[in-house]
């Protein structure tokens, strides 16, 4: 019936795999749990994650070299027994005990499901930085309701159900290991074949260990990663968006000088314990008008 697949990079995800098989057999559902590491390079998480293969319906698959999301998901897609996929991160833990039935339940009459994204802190183990916490409480979880209004067309993050149908429609040309925005392949496939995207209240919370100034290096390279598909993806992003406004008004040259003067002084602010989500919102983009006059 399902095939619940988890990509991992240098992640131990035993628990989540464990809480998932758990939600299978005690819910007495068909599926399978399958954990594909791509190429890490830390050796406990790699030790701890082989321990996967224990757990009842659970798959645990090395790859030699590290891919990217994109192509692991594509990888772990080719290995589902199932014909309904449900992508969880390796950095995610489900909210409720019962949410892999509430995705079933929700796929009966849906061919695309996004269940959305929480944050907290301090999951017990690692304590997310404050700009990873500010920019995903304000910018990335919000209910259900509030995703159907503002972004229907957009899947949110690493906790979302499609079929086999869906996701075959995924194009990877020009897809690297590069990381950033993955979720627009799922959403423009989903709107390539003229299906509505559901939303639901079926949250994972999202542990996301980085320090900022980590998060920050991911964020260029994932705008970097973006430009490359700006014609494809311009539909479901705001960034993009807000750039070719800028393009129109004749502002982007303007915008890139004064990020190059600035970046600096944006960086110690979002570096801090007490960043700005407008600052990181412009920050994101100053980088972009920058990289897209290169």
């Amino acid at each position: 019936m399902i095939s619940i697949l988890i990509p991992t990079y240098n992640r131990n995800c035993f628990a989540l795999a464990a809480e998932l098989s758990r939600q299978l057999v005690e819910g007495d559902i068909q599926g399978e749990v399958i954990v594909m590491d791509d190429g890490s390079t830390n050796l406990y998480c790699k030790t701890e994650n082989k321990k996967i293969s224990t757990l009842p319906l659970c798959r645990y698959i090395e790859q030699e070299r590290n891919q990217g999301c994109e192509l692991t998901r594509q990888a772990l897609a080719k290995e589902a027994k199932h014909d309904l996929f449900l992508f969880v991160d390796a950095d995610t833990f489900p909210k409720d005990k019962n949410f892999v039935a509430n995705y079933i339940k929700a796929s009966r009459d849906n061919f695309a499901v996004s269940g959305g994204l929480l944050y907290r802190k301090s999951n017990g183990m690692t304590k997310i930085s404050p700009l990873r916490y500010v920019y995903g409480k304000y910018v990335e979880s919000h209910s259900a309701s509030w995703r159907r209004a503002h972004r229907p067309t957009l899947v949110f993050g690493g906790n979302f159900v499609v079929t086999r149908y869906i996701f075959e429609k995924v194009s990877l040309d020009g897809a690297s290991s590069s990381y950033g925005y993955e979720e627009l392949l799922i959403s423009k496939a989903i709107s390539d074949a003229n299906v509505k995207l559901c939303h639901i209240d079926n949250p994972v919370y999202h542990d996301d260990d980085q320090t900022s100034e980590q998060f920050l290096s991911k964020t260029r390279c994932a705008v970097e990663n973006l430009s490359r598909h700006a014609v494809e993806y311009y539909d479901h992003s705001r960034l993009l968006q807000f750039h070719i406004i800028m393009e129109r008004l004749g502002l982007c040259w303007f915008f890139a000088r004064m990020f190059r003067m600035l970046s600096f002084a944006m960086e110690r602010n979002l570096k801090s314990k007490h960043p700005s989500v407008i600052l990181f919102q412009l920050y994101k983009l100053g980088y972009y008008c920058c990289i897209s006059r290169l």
